[in-house]
């Protein structure tokens, strides 16, 4: 993809033009654009239930950085403290949790499209209407009886529409969840501890998940080349920084996206206040103006310098 960058920066707030280089724009686009070409729309996380928003910001996390575009939240009252009896009894470490999870997710639900559901039934009917199987983790099943236990993860056909739901930190997937899901799957466990922290449990899972799918659809992405250009949009518009005009030289499947910048943002006015610039020009001006000085005395006569006299024999 070959982009034109056209900018121009007034600064009217100290009475002068200032040039700005954007030499990192086409590498923000080139990132966005890769970025777009290995999101992966089917398959989908469903978070049924959890409590602890750190796990929840952990979770998102991991699905932005492994190229998942979905992830469905199901709340539920019961595991949401709420009363003020309840947030009594957290620890300043969990209050200072439950009011900035974004320090843990970085930012990154801004690039995922986050579907919050009041219940189980509202979350699997969306996802059934685009025809998703869904998958409840739960632990393994001591007995190894297969008729009754989990899957194992790496038997879950990712070549299908995929959701794999993940339960509440305590109490595990809901009953509403376990009756309506289509199967249970595990991730088996070598070692002598029973069970994984959920945050980890959905990263074992998205990354075999992601990586089953690629396998199977012999591809690195799902999007169809229209759901691509509109996701491109969506994330030039996203970022707040990078909102600046641009030509596109040669991008097949992306002309409307583009178009749409143009037609949105047609002129950038960037204020710097005084109080802020003034101490850079300031510097800036000393810099010069030692430099000229500098080369003032290289221009003028040069100086004879005392040759050094050689060490007295001993």
């Amino acid at each position: 993809m070959n982009f034109e960058i056209l900018h121009t920066i007034p600064a009217p707030a100290i009475g002068m033009s200032v040039n700005i280089s954007l030499d990192l724009l086409p590498q923000r686009l080139a990132r966005l654009q890769k970025v777009v070409s290995t999101r992966m729309e089917g398959l989908r996380i469903v978070l049924d239930g959890l409590s602890d928003p750190g796990n929840r910001a952990a979770v998102i996390r991991t699905c932005e950085a492994l190229g998942l575009l979905h992830i469905h939240m199901v709340h539920s009252p019961s595991t949401t403290p709420r009363s003020p009896q309840e947030l009594a009894r957290l620890s300043p470490r969990e209050m200072k949790r439950l009011k900035s999870p974004r320090s843990v997710t970085t930012g990154s639900e801004k690039w995922l499209r986050v579907h919050n559901h009041a219940s189980a039934a509202d979350c699997i009917e969306a996802l059934r209407a685009q025809h998703f199987k869904i998958f409840c983790a739960k632990p393994e099943n001591p007995t190894k009886d297969r008729s009754v236990s989990p899957v194992p993860l790496k038997e879950i056909n990712f070549g299908d529409r995929t959701a794999l739901v993940f339960g509440n930190e305590k109490t595990g997937i809901s009953a509403a969840m376990s009756e309506l899901g289509d199967s249970d799957f595990t991730i088996p466990m070598m070692g002598l501890t029973e069970s994984f922290n959920v945050s980890v449990a959905a990263a074992i899972s998205i990354h075999w998940g992601r990586h089953a799918r690629e396998v199977a659809l012999g591809k690195c992405t799902d999007l169809s080349e229209a759901a691509a250009a509109e996701l491109m949009a969506e994330y030039q518009s996203a970022g707040k920084h990078y909102r600046h005009k641009i030509r596109q030289g040669a991008a097949p499947g992306l002309a409307a996206a583009v178009a749409e910048a143009e037609a949105a943002l047609d002129s950038i006015t960037l204020t710097i206040p005084a109080a802020k610039l003034a101490p850079r020009l300031d510097k800036d001006a000393r810099r010069e103006a030692w430099l000229a000085r500098n080369r003032s005395d290289d221009a003028g006569a040069s100086v004879a310098r005392p040759t050094p006299e050689p060490p007295s024999p001993v």
